[in-house]
């Protein structure tokens, strides 16, 4: 993409040592908020706390990638993994929000792991 004249930004969790934009949301193994998040889904719980959950911590999400956007004006934004398995539902949220909200950024979908994989116990 450098080779193309494009300005690459990278957006990831709080301990990827390469990307331009760390957020510890997207840090679904040890983010606590999303952990219980991910616990309230997919365990026998109430969906009106997990709904307002997922709601605070997308908001902030969207709202960071938002503040990115407006410093950085990217207009192509490659999405590995968020919408093909849901193991950070509010990061889910925050990024199809602020792509529906932002029509001019264009969004190529990377997915390579799906639920359906067998995972990497079932390997060894």
């Amino acid at each position: 993409m450098k080779r193309l004249g494009h300005e690459v930004f990278l957006i990831g969790d709080d301990v990827s040592p390469i990307a331009d934009l760390k957020l510890p949301e997207f840090n679904y193994k040890q983010n606590q908020g999303i952990i219980d998040v991910q616990s309230m889904a997919f365990g026998d719980s109430d969906s009106k706390p997990l709904e307002k959950a997922i709601e605070i911590l997308s908001q902030d999400v969207e709202a960071k990638i938002e503040q990115f956007w407006r410093q950085k004006h990217f207009s192509l934004i490659f999405v590995h993994n968020i919408f093909s398995l849901p193991v950070c539902l509010p990061a889910t949220v925050a990024m199809y929000k602020f792509l529906r909200k932002h029509p001019s950024v264009n969004a190529i979908g990377v997915h390579h792991d799906f639920f359906w994989d067998p995972s990497e116990k079932q390997n060894t």
